[in-house]
């Protein structure tokens, strides 16, 4: 089902914020508690890159803080450094960087550290998104629909994300509309000239989010991931 919505824009929409919730895990009796990768990449079709990440090793069966291997995170063909290390081991990546745009058009990859002690795998992702079709910049007959292509980027995502969904936000001015929907966006958006924010010059951005809990037999190493790709779409408006 399509949600919509007409809001003021404020300056929340200039900023991104990401806030990491603990999942709820049971703690494994026999290996002490798991291990847990929380992570959120976002990817856009420029070939900026930003990546967001926490590992907590978690505790052996003795009740010891287990030890992170090789701290290496990997990211988008990128070996990634932990940012801070917290007393009780917790490794925090940030890094923003760019990326070729033949990158773009493949699989956002994330693969966490090695954990000693751990059994299960780290966790990791190989995820298809989506990209613009066509030119960044479109120009609009007034009362006309404005269309807005999309391609969805072909491969097996590994594994399938449990959570698909997209949110086509255009603003102009201090005048701001939004679409949404579950799954993946379609092929060809359609939006009617009465949702178009009056303006002469309208900024499209659409987000295509994917995410999944991954926890792999015997359950010692759990990864929370979020990946988005996002687009954007400068529209002027003929009078």
């Amino acid at each position: 089902m399509i949600r919509l919505m007409v809001v003021a824009f404020t300056a929340a929409f200039a900023t991104a914020c990401i806030d990491f919730v603990d999942p709820n895990i049971p703690g494994i009796s026999d290996r002490g508690s798991a291990a847990v990768l929380e992570a959120r990449i976002t990817v856009t079709d420029s070939g900026r890159v930003n990546a967001d990440v926490k590992v907590l090793p978690g505790l052996d069966f003795e009740g010891f803080r287990r030890v992170v291997l090789t701290p290496r995170l990997e990211a988008m063909d990128r070996i990634l450094q932990p940012d801070t290390v917290r007393r009780d081991g917790t490794l925090r990546y940030v890094e923003v960087w760019d990326v070729d745009p033949d990158i773009v058009l493949g699989p956002i990859t994330l693969r966490g550290p090695e954990i000693d002690g751990v059994v299960a795998p780290p966790p990791s992702i190989e995820w298809f998104g989506v990209r613009r079709a066509g030119p960044d910049s479109l120009r609009l007959e007034e009362g006309k629909d404005l269309w807005l292509g999309v391609i969805a980027v072909e491969g097996p995502s590994t594994p399938p994300p449990s959570i698909r969904q997209w949110f086509l936000t255009l603003t102009s001015g201090d005048h701001s509309f939004r679409l949404s929907s579950d799954g993946s966006p379609p092929d060809s958006i359609r939006v009617p000239p009465n949702w178009i924010p009056v303006g002469d010059t309208v900024h499209a951005r659409l987000i295509f989010t994917q995410s999944h809990v991954l926890n792999e037999s015997p359950g010692d190493y759990t990864g929370v991931i979020t990946a988005d790709t996002r687009l954007f779409w400068f529209i002027l408006k003929d009078s």
